[in-house]
């Protein structure tokens, strides 16, 4: 099996596994094993297709989850813009609050040692 993965020779694409595994069961198929050797490369060829169908579901899955959150960060995003120009003194207030905050607990941390 030869991939052109920038990632190593081992990725390949999941239809090129299966292209691949389809030519391998094609070959058992037509191998002197006999009958047994048919039915069993027809059991593998439908468990490759069930796994290429629910790999497929799985990566639509991910694709809606993925832009359901990306729409959530933007109205989050939005929201925050918004209550920013509205009060600008006291977002300015909240993040310098923050910053000592965080700058007396590093401080604290660092005198330990």
């Amino acid at each position: 099996m030869s991939t052109t993965s920038s990632h190593g020779a081992h990725e390949a694409a999941p239809h090129d596994l299966v292209s691949e595994a389809n030519s391998l069961l094609d070959r058992l198929a037509k191998s002197k094993l006999g009958e047994e050797a048919k039915i069993i490369a027809g059991k593998l060829r439908d468990a490759a297709e069930a796994l290429k169908a629910k790999s497929a579901e799985a990566v639509d899955a991910i694709k809606e989850k993925s832009a359901a959150a990306q729409e959530s960060v933007k109205e989050g995003i939005e929201c925050t813009e918004k209550a920013i120009k509205k009060n600008p003194w006291a977002a300015v207030g909240i993040a310098a609050g923050v910053g000592l905050g965080l700058g007396l607990a590093a401080g604290l941390l660092l005198r330990r040692d």
